[in-house]
């Protein structure tokens, strides 16, 4: 039997999240169009990290989860590795939201240690 997460679920809706915030916090929007690559980013990381939780809900493997994992560590060093460390609101949407699809998804993990590794 699955066990389902609640936490996939949040992660779900934080990755959508993710996804319109270029928009939201007007970040990315050069001459009316995602110019630069903090804007993709945030829409890359943020549907493949709900698309990634939503079908944890439904597979027995783990795989799912160390890959928000891996996303949301991308997600916390971003604001470094792209250098928009100075606009602090979304440097802090990066860090916060990618620490907190790390650690439910870390949660996930050790919660149904029996899960399949593949």
């Amino acid at each position: 039997m699955i066990r389902k997460h609640w936490q996939n679920w949040i992660i779900t809706a934080l990755g959508c999240w993710l996804a319109v915030t270029p928009w939201l916090h007007n970040s990315g929007l050069a001459d009316g169009g995602l110019a630069i690559p903090v804007s993709w980013s945030f829409i890359a990381a943020g549907s493949a990290a709900a698309v990634l939780a939503a079908a944890a809900q439904y597979t027995g493997n783990s795989w799912e989860e160390w890959g928000c994992v891996a996303i949301g560590l991308w997600l916390v060093l971003s604001p470094w590795t792209l250098g928009f460390t100075d606009n602090e609101p979304v440097a802090w949407t990066a860090v916060l939201s990618g620490g907190a699809i790390m650690v439910l998804a870390g949660w996930c993990i050790a919660q149904d240690p029996w899960r399949r590794k593949t």
